[in-house]
């Protein structure tokens, strides 16, 4: 399992004791998606990772009430690649561009904030092997993502920069001491450790 997977593997098991926390990381996680839409009566959304996709139905069924269901299917040309596409019936009022799951207005609090960034990580988010070098990127859709996640990130001292990369903006973090702190925020505890200790190791190394 590479690093960046086993980070995500331990981010679906993070406990989440307010109902405000999981909307908070549902809503980041809908909105993060590259073919995040809503539809006339219901939600859609696909991700290529299982761990992810039960993760959102977890939290669309616990946090929102709302019946799910999840179609697997391949992509074009990666016929090895399965895409999972999470569909939920809609609610009136909870609609994820509505009042139940409105960007920035359920992030105010400090949890919140965490499982937002969480929820981000978990949609459009990869971190490399600390084996290999310090890096860790979210890949999103609109400059407006990047802006209010970036700000996020900034409250928690990770000063991470933009760049547009064929289509996409790159909010992109390269420092060591910042990676940290992003699993530590997101309550990647395993992993963090995993890091600390590579750190530790590569210091006494050069020593």
């Amino acid at each position: 399992m590479v690093f960046s997977e086993r980070v995500k593997e331990e981010l679906v098991h993070v406990h989440l004791g307010n109902s405000c926390c999981g909307r908070s990381e549902l809503s980041a996680l809908i909105w993060s998606l590259a073919n995040s839409k809503s539809l006339r009566g219901h939600i859609e959304f696909s991700t290529e990772e299982p761990v992810v996709a039960r993760r959102a139905v977890m939290l669309l069924r616990r946090f929102l009430g709302l019946e799910t269901s999840i179609e697997v299917s391949h992509k074009i040309h990666l016929k090895k690649t399965k895409l999972y596409t999470i569909r939920a019936a809609e609610r009136e009022g909870l609609d994820y561009e509505g009042q139940a799951l409105e960007v920035p207005a359920i992030v105010k609090r400090r949890c919140c904030q965490r499982a937002y960034i969480r929820g981000a990580f978990l949609g459009r988010g990869y971190v490399a092997d600390p084996e290999r070098g310090y890096h860790a990127e979210f890949s999103l859709n609109e400059a407006a993502q990047a802006e209010h996640l970036g700000s996020l990130l900034r409250a928690f001292g990770i000063q991470g920069k933009r760049v547009l990369h064929k289509g996409k903006h790159i909010l992109y973090i390269k420092e060591a001491e910042e990676i940290a702190e992003l699993l530590r925020v997101m309550g990647a505890h395993s992993s963090l450790l995993h890091l600390e200790n590579l750190r530790v190791v590569r210091g006494l190394r050069n020593e």
